[in-house]
């Protein structure tokens, strides 16, 4: 294998995790978002509607959409505004349409983001730790559970997995040469996380944290920009501010994403050229101050009226949702929950390689210390920001540290 070269390995690796994963789409039943997710984006591809299920974000629902293009599919009546869209999501798929056949097509195309996020694994370690280790890093991935489990069906778990670890690849690639095509990566990686689940915010800080510790970092920075000659920047404050001004630069990139989406859109519908009756005022989170800060949002215009709608909403019920672990049930969850669930669906053999590997990499660590930032610090902080959440509804949420 070691022999192979990469677009090799790599055309190998999408084509066994390619197998293992249509061949499990095609028996496993629809999970309780897809049909929801599934139904909505086609709506909203179709007919500019955001209003179906406006808490789930529109990235991945309209990329699973595309394939039912081509297709002859029938659009049951939509629900009132306050009606439940996931009612409407099954009446779509199997009252009026080939739900499995439907369901199929949307699943197959979210799979290439498992296979990116797989290249994306296999390119970053052969270049931190050679092709060794990228070759195993590769084989772990290949046939993981948790990310066969997530990569064929129509949620957000595998695709935010894929743009975190992507946006965070490209900020790192960002230490070493500055460039304006380098922004486009975390960019691009960062707008669509945004639209993927509102708890990819986290990402947000995340970011910014790396930035810090590559401007502490005793290497200096590349810059090139058209026109002129390449320069090196050196010393942690210039370094910081031109981390600053990279990190502008993505969010720009983001946030036209962002509107993109929406189509550059405010309203999340209209009709006959009067909005959609919902209003954003009923949703609001209980906090005072939060509640202040999307009705300011929302008469600025600063985001979509469908995301600010649905991320108000998600805050709104953030307290809502019992939490389920071994046999009891509680509001608000543990703080441990989430280590309870890595220790349990973690395969065994995969937990004594991360101790050995943490062990056997003790030295290496410290001889790097930007390279361990990019490392441990992502899932680090991650972890910690989604422990503390109370969001404890599913070990899915912990793919990203995977």
């Amino acid at each position: 294998m070691s022999r192979l070269p990469d677009w090799a390995v790599l055309l190998l690796f999408c084509l066994v995790f390619s197998f293992q994963v249509i061949l499990a789409a095609t028996q496993k039943s629809a999970t309780f978002d897809e049909p929801a997710n599934l139904a909505s984006g086609y709506v909203e591809v179709t007919a500019g509607d955001y209003w179906l299920l406006p808490e789930n974000l529109p990235f991945v629902k309209q990329l699973a959409a595309l394939p039912l293009l081509f297709m002859d599919v029938k659009v049951p009546p939509p629900p009132h505004p306050d009606n439940d869209g996931r009612l409407f999501g099954w009446r779509f798929l199997y009252e009026s349409n080939d739900g499995d056949r439907l369901l199929l097509l949307g699943r197959l195309a979210v799979l290439p983001l498992a296979l990116l996020l797989g290249c994306c694994v296999y390119l970053w370690t052969k270049q931190l730790f050679g092709k060794a280790a990228a070759l195993f890093a590769l084989f772990l991935f290949t046939f993981d559970p948790n990310l066969l489990g997530h990569a064929g069906l129509v949620t957000t778990d595998l695709a935010v997995t894929c743009l975190m670890f992507v946006a965070v690849y490209g900020l790192y690639r960002l230490t070493h040469e500055i460039s304006l095509t380098g922004f486009l990566l975390p960019g691009v990686a960062l707008g669509l996380s945004l639209l993927t689940k509102f708890t990819l915010y986290t990402l947000l800080l995340i970011l910014l944290l790396l930035a810090v510790a590559a401007s502490l970092a005793p290497q200096p920075l590349l810059l090139r920009l058209p026109g002129h000659p390449p320069r090196q920047v050196s010393g942690r404050v210039r370094k910081l501010g031109t981390f600053l001004v990279v990190l502008v630069g993505t969010g720009l990139v983001a946030y036209g994403l962002m509107w993109a989406a929406y189509r550059f859109r405010y309203e999340a519908f209209v009709v006959g050229g009067v909005a959609s009756p919902r209003a954003l005022a009923h949703v609001l989170p209980v906090q005072p101050f939060l509640g202040k800060a999307f009705l300011w949002a929302g008469e600025a215009r600063l985001l979509p009226e469908a995301y600010l709608y649905g991320f108000s909403l998600l805050l709104r019920k953030s307290g809502e949702f019992p939490a389920f672990l071994m046999g009891k049930i509680r509001e608000g969850g543990w703080w441990y929950y989430f280590l309870a669930t890595f220790l349990i669906k973690t395969p065994a053999a995969l937990l004594v390689l991360i101790g050995v590997g943490l062990g056997v990499q003790g030295r290496r660590w410290r001889e790097d210390p930007l390279r361990t930032a990019f490392l441990l610090g992502p899932v680090l902080v991650y972890f910690t920001l989604i422990s503390v959440s109370g969001w404890n509804i599913g070990h899915r949420h912990l793919l990203p540290i995977y």
